[in-house]
């Protein structure tokens, strides 16, 4: 997960529009993956992102970002 993107090429991203955000899914991500949950937390100044990715086999990974 990352919040930066810079000067990557995105063209092989899959994007995916909900609620006025823009996310680029990565293609292995977004072939096997059954779901994604993006959440954004926000207190003061503090900020939050988690991702949990849910695959086929009921396996989940859950990744957080703070700054």
């Amino acid at each position: 997960m990352d919040t930066y993107i810079g000067r990557r090429n995105t063209s092989r991203y899959q994007v995916v529009r909900q609620e006025g955000l823009e996310l680029l899914v990565a293609p292995d991500l977004a072939n096997h993956a059954r779901s994604l949950v993006i959440h954004l937390g926000r207190f003061l100044f503090w900020r939050r992102l988690e991702a949990q990715v849910e695959l086929p086999d009921g396996l989940a990974a859950l990744e957080r970002r703070s700054g």
